[in-house]
């Protein structure tokens, strides 16, 4: 069985030296608005960049999150965001209770 994982990409831009970077961001919940059909749910990584290019991946996020919904902010000097992706990943089911043979 495969389950599906949301990875979010959000390209960055900082003024400088270039060179390209992909960061797996540890990120956390930091606020959520509840509504009577939806929640509002705001996730936050503190980065520290050098200058170039990078690829920041939020992963484990919700599957059944509203791509349409998604925004990225970046704070900082310098800084453009470029692109914002969701994307659908799937990772093979792992079964605990099996052990190796050895």
């Amino acid at each position: 069985m495969r389950n599906p994982l949301l990875l979010l990409f959000v390209s960055l831009l900082s003024t400088g030296a270039l060179h390209s970077a992909e960061i797996l961001a540890d990120h956390q919940v930091s606020d959520v608005l509840l509504y009577p059909d939806r929640a509002l749910v705001t996730r936050s990584a503190d980065l520290q960049l050098s200058a170039g290019e990078h690829q920041i991946v939020l992963g484990g996020l919700p599957y059944h999150l509203d791509e349409a919904s998604v925004r990225a902010r970046a704070t900082g000097k310098n800084l453009t965001i470029q692109s914002v992706e969701v994307k659908q990943d799937y990772i093979e089911e792992i079964d605990l209770n099996s052990r190796p043979s050895i």
